[in-house]
């Protein structure tokens, strides 16, 4: 996937051989001048980082001058470029903390991330955290956020399919519905009524990285509003034309 943007956010999605380095690649060298941090999101397999290894589900952030080298196994991740963080404030990396059940909005356990040694600064728990839905059972619940925009990374095999992404604009358009993999990304806009939804009978996992805070434990100001349930026979749905990772803006 080549790189992206959302407001001043850039990222991609990387995928790297056991031993593998991303200062090898030829993107990354684009963009490591003007990059003061690099946000790590572990998707799957793992990945080696000055602070340890990152794995599904697991967060670090660390300057751009250092190193990210695939695993014995190789491993795929989100890369962010933050140019509002300051490389001489960052902690030793983050981690998410054990799954919080949330269904008083929305259906999903949510993995609280927390700094080990100082804090980094400009990230907490209402800008980035892991999510984990149920094996979809039912109709889907399509929910809209009124300011909010994510950016959404996607854990799990790139090649093998964990579930959709549903999007629609209102009531009165159909939704659509895109098969995702693991390391796709995915891009909603604020008022875009959406969801993402597991298949196969497994959880869906993905990282949420929003460009503004919600403190989504406060079920009362949270920016999370669940608007109704619709069936998957009224889904429109669309064929994926690509095996790598991909973009998707439900937007």
């Amino acid at each position: 996937m080549t790189w992206r943007s959302c407001g001043s956010l850039r990222f991609t999605s990387v995928q790297l051989d056991p031993g593998a380095r991303l200062l090898d690649s030829v993107q990354w060298h684009a963009l490591r001048e003007s990059a003061p941090a690099l946000v790590i999101l572990g998707l799957d397999g793992s990945v080696v980082t000055p602070v340890g290894p990152v794995g599904p589900g697991e967060m670090a952030v660390v300057p751009p001058s250092v190193d990210i080298v695939g695993g014995a196994g190789g491993g795929s991740f989100g890369l962010l470029v933050r140019r509002e963080l300051s490389a001489a404030r960052l902690g030793a990396g983050w981690r998410n903390r054990p799954l919080l059940t949330w269904e008083d909005k929305y259906q999903a356990r949510i993995g609280d991330l927390v700094a080990l040694g100082a804090a980094a600064a400009g990230i907490d728990r209402g800008t980035a955290y892991f999510v984990e839905t149920p094996a979809d059972e039912g109709g889907v619940p399509m929910h809209v956020h009124r300011v909010l925009r994510n950016v959404v990374f996607v854990a799990g095999p790139p090649d093998r399919q964990v579930g959709f992404a549903i999007g629609m604009r209102s009531r009165a358009e159909p939704a659509f519905s895109m098969p995702i993999h693991g390391g796709d990304v995915v891009i909603v806009g604020a008022g875009v009524l959406h969801n993402l939804v597991a298949c196969r009978g497994e959880p869906l996992r993905f990282f949420v990285y929003n460009d503004s805070v919600s403190d989504y434990e406060n079920v009362a100001t949270s920016d999370y509003h669940v608007e109704f349930r619709i069936p998957h026979s009224a889904l429109t749905r669309l064929a994926r034309e690509t095996r790598g990772p991909v973009c998707i803006d439900v937007s």
